[in-house]
């Protein structure tokens, strides 16, 4: 299992914390748990950011900036699952990871600009 702490409780840092059912989620077999870790976080930034703050509909386009990053990863193929337009930016070593996370086009900041 993995999740996300309720952030107005005691005890994060804690070796054992007690945590809803509903803010946790099984541990794929494929992903480690330092992996998993950082995927909680990541997660909810990158859906705020397109989804509460965005407010991203269908067919829309987006431009997410780290596209190969840690939130810009999620933020990718969360954008590219909805339907919307992906354009990723990043270094040019982060083009091809950039793309397989599902980005339609990708601006290299190194060479692009």
């Amino acid at each position: 299992m993995f999740g996300l702490a309720d952030w107005a409780r005691n005890g994060t840092l804690a070796e054992l914390v007690a945590v809803e059912a509903r803010n946790l989620a099984p541990l794929p077999a494929d992903i480690d748990f330092v992996t998993a870790a950082s995927l909680p976080i990541s997660g909810l930034t990158a859906w705020q950011g397109l989804f509460d703050h965005g407010r991203l509909q269908l067919g829309e386009s987006v431009l997410v900036h780290g596209a190969a990053g840690g939130v810009g990863s999620v933020a990718t193929q969360l954008a590219r699952e909805s339907g919307a337009y992906v354009i990723g930016t990043g270094r040019t070593a982060d083009r091809e990871t950039a793309l397989g996370f599902g980005a339609h086009e990708f601006v290299d900041l190194e060479t692009d600009c």
